[in-house]
């Protein structure tokens, strides 16, 4: 049975989060590497992606970019599969797994399904340190080559046998939507923003499940749009859930977090509670 990858997120939260240090493997795609490394970017996570900075593996590297953040505690590896393209750099790889974990970080490599195998067979003495294994699974699959599509969330879905392409235009369907909504949520025409936001809502609830932190961007929006027109009671639920999203997926002091705070809180003083206002808003200046 597969892992949802909103369940992936969930624990690497609880890695950032609550471990001390250790090695830990995150297996996904190349594109799913870059949504991960897109939510952590701006938060208390150093990453360096092998994409960007081509070479093969080398422990003296690694430790020398570390040392650039001292007060760092969690440092993510992106597209570690292109640096262990041959057998030298495995070699190295599983001669220096005691440096790495006396180094006393959270290490999180992301490899491609194909770098996973690379790791298992040829750096099992690395393998072996690793504290947890993470599977995220791509939205696209190749349907001509016989692989099941990925089922989006926990429940049938009408159309459970979407190409990759349809997956695709549905995805950018919404966020055009979102798009819309965030013009005329600027304009003041809430009805209509409104209604864009729950378009958005029902088209990515298909595809990501109504807890994915993709729904988080749209549940502010809708609860904007609420607030606006006094809907304070809805504006507070959709606050609330987008919260719960942001604090089960994202590092303790992520941006969004504190984002979240303020904006309950900022519905909390619409209706008058403003002590509870006062806690969240607190809370917001805490996590930033």
């Amino acid at each position: 049975m597969r892992e949802s990858n909103q369940e992936g997120y969930r624990t690497l939260g609880w890695i950032i989060n609550k471990s001390e240090q250790g090695l830990y493997l995150v297996v996904a795609g190349e594109k799913i590497q870059q949504e991960i490394v897109g939510f952590y970017r701006r938060g208390a996570v150093e990453i360096f992606d092998y994409k960007n900075t081509p070479g093969t593996y080398s422990f003296h590297d690694l430790q020398e970019w570390v040392s650039r953040f001292p007060e760092t505690q969690v440092f993510m590896v992106v597209n570690f599969h292109l640096a262990i393209q041959d057998e030298e750099s495995l070699k190295r790889l599983n001669f220096s797994r005691d440096m790495i974990e006396g180094m006393g970080k959270n290490f999180i490599f992301l490899v491609t399904p194909y770098g996973d195998d690379r790791l298992a067979t040829g750096a099992y003495d690395f393998y072996s340190f690793i504290k947890m294994r993470i599977s995220f699974h791509n939205y696209e699959m190749e349907h001509e080559k016989g692989l099941d599509l990925l089922s989006v969330y926990e429940g049938e879905m009408d159309e459970s046998e979407w190409e990759s392409e349809e997956i695709k235009r549905k995805r950018a369907q919404a966020d055009a939507l979102m798009e819309q909504a965030q013009v005329e949520y600027d304009r003041a025409h809430y009805a209509e923003s409104g209604k864009l936001f729950l378009e958005a809502r029902k088209i990515k609830g298909r595809l990501f499940g109504t807890d994915h932190l993709e729904m988080s961007e749209i549940y502010n929006g809708l609860a904007l749009v609420y607030e606006g027109q006094g809907r304070y009671k809805e504006a507070e639920d959709l606050y609330e859930k987008a919260l719960s999203i942001n604090e089960n997926v994202l590092e303790e002091k992520h941006p969004n977090i504190a984002t979240s705070y303020n904006n309950l809180a900022g519905v909390y003083e619409e209706q008058g509670r403003y002590r509870e206002a006062e806690e969240l808003y607190g809370k917001g200046l805490e996590n930033k």
